[in-house]
């Protein structure tokens, strides 16, 4: 018997082992493209910012798809960001394309409904906040009143004059306390401002400074002149020029402005460039615009955009000046500019795809199916791209994808003598782990598992050995599994949530025999909300077991694993968590019951 059962088990190896090699030929899950076309007037009304991490699409966009084609590999220069920014006048410093304009401050103060609250109406100049939170501050600059901005109660208004954006905000409510507002007439003077801090950034816009006085009973609010002899723009603590530009070369480099204008008003900004990555670029010579597509920091207040369905944006510029404000940190404005030292590829010049252009894989190699185009001659750009010919399309194979990396394949194209380089980008995720692991009471447990291709189906194999006994005279025992995972969403390994079905073929061998049985269950990998349990949980759970095989026979088995997974560098993971198990397994009529609970420890690599 115990022969019948090693044979049995030894097939079960046979088979992972003969499923395993054919991962890297399993067709790679379809992700549709991410790029889409501007509607027919070219530019499109811009949306909330979501985030700048790219989405892997999971279904087709109702647009055509196609490559895109690298600014580097244009006509097209970038030229680094930069900081600019003007002392206009005592009342005025502009910011990038953004005007702060301190005569826009308003501040006044009436009954309310209530006897405890005055009614505040506030206006202020938005071009560079708009939310966070309103401060009273006493002449020697302390808060003695703040009040978070509710963005729905908050009137905006966009003005916009030569290109520069003079947006303003009002709100008006029930806000402030009665002992606040009679307090500031013993106040010498004091400043209204709009702020917001979260690191890396901050932003305080202040008025002019008020005073309260008591007029015929009344308190009113008065502005004053400020003691300031002049208007001074200071920069990570050093006095500038009324007028200048800084040139940014990375995200280290952090802008700390602090502006004092005449009418004693002033301006504090803590900022620096975010990340961006220019995708791609074309002309529309009858509009003379360029249209831009970009990841990353999006476009300023003022420029039009559309967000694509990849997380991407896109937006146009004017060929005989191509310029773009984009949004640093606290959405400060960076003037990004584009120098044009030749031919532009036109819009009309595309690389189409036909169903579906994929940028996440496990495989080694990915093939994408063109379109044909006659006017167009397509070529494999290097030696890790291919080009076959077939009737109705072209088959461009991807090669040599390296793992956990971003690979960029690119094609020659040629139409009309001109010549341009398109490109794709995918990234190949490791779809293997291995878990070494220590338990106490002694246990040893090595575990290897994959993913196929299609994201959903994953197998694996689990040796333990307990090296303690479990009761007296059982002696050391051990167990062997391979399971089968089934996960119901899409995911890449560490990457994705996963959850869903598993079944695990089983077989436990004792001092006295071995007896095998089939584990059915579930599985889960969930990023953890609060870091202090790790970043990745990984939980398996056996809630049924069905015995296989003559004496001895599992009657019933309850299974549950649940690890906490930390970081180590790169594609390591260590690890703790706990083993639940209880084995129930019957014998010449004898039932015989076995329990363990578990502290486990150990390493998890992914390859």
């Amino acid at each position: 018997m115990r022969a019948q059962i090693s044979r049995g088990l030894l097939g079960l190896v046979g088979l992972f082992l003969f499923v395993a090699p054919d991962f890297a030929f399993a067709q790679e899950g379809d992700v549709p493209a991410a790029e889409a076309p501007l509607p027919p007037s070219g530019v499109a009304p811009s949306v909330p910012p979501t985030g700048v991490a790219r989405k892997r699409v999971r279904e087709k966009p109702n647009t055509e798809l196609s490559l895109f084609f690298p600014i580097d590999k244009t006509n097209v220069k970038i030229l680094p960001q930069r900081f600019e920014y003007e002392l206009v006048d005592k009342d005025k410093f502009r910011v990038g394309n953004v005007l702060f304009d301190a005569r826009l401050f308003e501040f006044r103060v009436g009954r309310g409904e209530s006897e405890e609250k005055f009614r505040l109406k506030l206006k202020w100049p938005a071009g560079l906040l708009a939310e966070g939170e309103i401060s009273i501050r006493d002449n020697i600059g302390k808060a003695i009143w703040i009040h978070p901005i509710d963005k729905q109660t908050v009137k905006f208004r966009q003005r916009k004059v030569d290109g520069i954006n003079q947006n303003l905000a009002e709100l008006e409510g029930d806000v402030l306390p009665e002992s606040v507002f009679r307090g500031l007439q013993f106040v010498p003077y004091f400043q209204i401002c709009v702020q917001k801090a979260e690191l890396p950034t901050r932003i305080s816009l202040c008025s002019k400074d008020f005073f309260v006085q008591v007029a015929k009973g009344r308190l009113e609010i008065r502005t004053r002149d400020s003691l300031r002899q002049e208007s001074f723009v200071n920069i990570n603590g050093t006095k500038v020029d009324p007028q200048g530009v800084i040139f940014l070369t990375s995200m280290s480099d952090v802008i700390s402005m602090r502006v004092l204008l005449l009418s004693g008003a002033t301006l504090d900004v803590d900022t620096r460039m975010k990340e961006v990555e220019f995708r791609d670029i074309a002309s529309n010579d009858a509009r003379g615009r360029l249209m831009l597509t970009g990841y990353g920091a999006e476009p300023a207040a003022g420029h039009r955009f559309v967000k694509l369905a990849d997380g991407s944006w896109r937006t146009e510029i004017a060929l005989s000046r191509p310029v773009v404000y984009l949004r640093g940190e606290g959405d400060i404005p960076m003037r990004q500019e584009f120098v044009i030292d030749g031919a532009v590829r036109d819009q009309s010049m595309r690389v189409d795809v036909i169903d579906r252009l994929p940028i996440s894989t496990y495989a080694s190699s990915v093939t994408i199916d063109l379109k044909k185009n006659p006017s167009m001659k397509i070529e494999a750009g290097d030696e890790n791209g291919q080009i076959e010919d077939n009737e109705d399309r072209l088959s461009w194979t991807l090669l040599n994808l390296s793992d956990a990396n971003k690979n960029r394949r690119f094609l020659t194209v040629q139409q009309d003598g001109r010549k341009f380089s398109a490109a794709w980008d995918i990234v190949r995720h490791p779809r293997w782990d291995f878990t070494a692991a220590l338990a106490l009471p002694f246990d040893a447990r090595l575990h290897l598992r994959g993913w196929m291709s299609n994201q959903n189906l994953g197998f694996g194999l689990d040796y333990q050995q307990f090296i303690s006994e479990w009761k007296k005279d059982v002696g050391p025992t051990s167990r062997a599994r391979l399971p089968i995972y089934y996960s119901i969403p899409d995911h890449y390994n560490f990457l994705d949530n996963a959850w869903g079905l598993m079944l695990a073929p089983e077989q436990y061998s004792f001092k006295t025999g071995s007896t095998m049985g089939l584990q059915i269950g579930g599985f889960s990998q969930l990023k953890m909300p609060y870091r202090l349990l790790g970043t990745w949980n990984q939980t398996e759970l056996g809630v049924f077991t069905v015995g296989l095989g003559s004496e001895p026979k599992i009657a019933s088995e309850i299974f549950l694993r649940t690890e906490f997974l930390y970081p180590h560098g790169g594609r390591r993971f260590y690890f703790w968590g706990l083993e639940i198990g209880q084995l129930k397994a019957e014998s010449a009529g004898i039932s015989e019951s076995f329990s363990r609970v578990e502290l486990q420890g150990g390493l998890k690599w992914q390859f």
